[in-house]
């Protein structure tokens, strides 16, 4: 508006100014005083038309942009409505009307990224050993923890046990010879012979357990697993007695020396039962310092325990009628590996010693506990543990 308003003062100044500056006289002045309203009025009319012209211009000019404006929001319209307002699309009978999944079901997935690294490498850990392909070899591989961590465990992938091949991981591994002394911590390196030509390597506690039970914990990290499977062997020390410490007192618990020989649990408060290995006193009796399985012809006087049920392996290793003697290792014979039991002793086949293999009722991440128990020292000569 002001740019009118100056063009309106130009003009006048075109008009008059001359005018003003060339007559000098008071007629020539008075003159143009009297024609100045006419002229104002047609300069007024001028510039009336003028910005009529002007204002038509813009009137098209804006209605030609809000025409623009109009189909630009119809256009926004259509890409911004949901599928609910949209046209109907194919879908699939069992979908809701409301579902936003409107493209139509087929026999297909969708295609989704993967890692193109294997599981079980640095840039992709595994969730466990049982997500490694069973072609891959046994060694070690990267999985994640219960926490989120990335950790390298061994896996075993030709294992068989439970009826699964593969996919264990190893929580314990020892299997002591002349090449190999590794033992848990808090066992020492042991050997004894030559006995009749042979030579015997163990790992054992020293000084001996006393009555009570020496632990060992295998963590598993917080990976769950629902398995356990394991080989544990050992030599006969002396008179071991089997479950005679549960028979003495029936009101131990699992978390007591219930047994002379290996106790295998998880979870604390209380412990809850994988496997038990007795080690018994000899085939000569079946009381309760013996096993159901050590003699057939006669009648077992001792007791299980209930929260031990049929989970167990029991051995001796003196296979012959006779009594063992004490301060004494039997190496010749080891326990628990199912071999060279005497006539009616079915405690090489009860449960298919030397592996054995437990289902839990629930899958878990709780550690793996070993505790050695009884009175002496028991040999050990191979500890394997694994879980899938």
């Amino acid at each position: 508006m002001s740019k009118w308003i100056s063009i309106l003062f130009l003009c006048a100044y075109l008009t008059y100014g001359t005018t003003w500056n060339q007559q000098k006289t008071t007629t020539c002045y008075r003159s143009s005083q009297q024609n100045f309203p006419e002229r104002v009025q047609q300069t007024m009319d001028k510039i009336s038309m003028t910005l009529d012209s002007k204002l038509e211009i813009i009137s098209s000019t804006l209605e030609t942009i809000a025409t623009s404006l109009s189909t630009i929001a119809q256009n926004t319209n259509t890409y911004c409505t949901s599928p609910t307002s949209a046209e109907p699309q194919t879908t699939s009978s069992t979908q809701s009307p409301t579902s936003f999944a409107t493209q139509p079901e087929t026999t297909t997935e969708s295609p989704t990224t993967e890692s193109p690294f294997p599981k079980g490498t640095p840039d992709n850990p595994a969730r466990s050993c049982n997500e490694i392909a069973l072609e891959s070899p046994s060694e070690d591989y990267w999985v994640y923890t219960g926490n989120g961590t990335v950790i390298q465990v061994y896996c075993n992938m030709t294992r068989t046990c439970c009826n699964n091949t593969g996919g264990w991981m190893v929580l314990a591994n020892y299997s002591v010879n002349v090449n190999d002394r590794r033992c848990p911590d808090t066992y020492t390196y042991g050997s004894y012979g030559p006995d009749y030509g042979l030579l015997f390597y163990f790992c054992q506690i020293p000084g001996g357990v006393g009555y009570y039970c020496h632990s060992l914990t295998f963590p598993v990290h917080g990976i769950e697993y629902s398995h356990v499977c394991g080989n544990i062997l050992g030599y006969q020390w002396s008179s071991t007695t089997a479950f005679d410490p549960y028979y003495q007192n029936q009101s131990l618990t699992i978390d007591d020396p219930y047994v002379e020989g290996i106790s295998i649990t998880y979870g604390q408060y209380p412990r809850k039962h994988i496997w038990t290995l007795a080690a018994a006193r000899d085939e000569l009796f079946t009381d309760s310092s013996s096993c159901p399985c050590i003699r057939s012809d006669t009648e077992f006087t001792g007791v299980i325990p209930p929260f031990v049920g049929d989970d167990y392996f029991c051995a001796t290793s003196i296979t012959s009628r006779h009594t063992a003697t004490g301060n004494t290792h039997y190496l010749r014979n080891p326990i628990w590996d199912g071999n060279q039991c005497g006539s009616g002793n079915t405690c090489c086949t009860f449960n298919d010693p030397p592996i054995f293999c437990k289902q839990l009722p629930e899958p878990s991440t709780d550690d793996i506990e070993l505790r050695l128990c009884g009175d002496g020292s028991l040999p050990l000569n191979t500890i394997q543990i694994y879980v899938r």
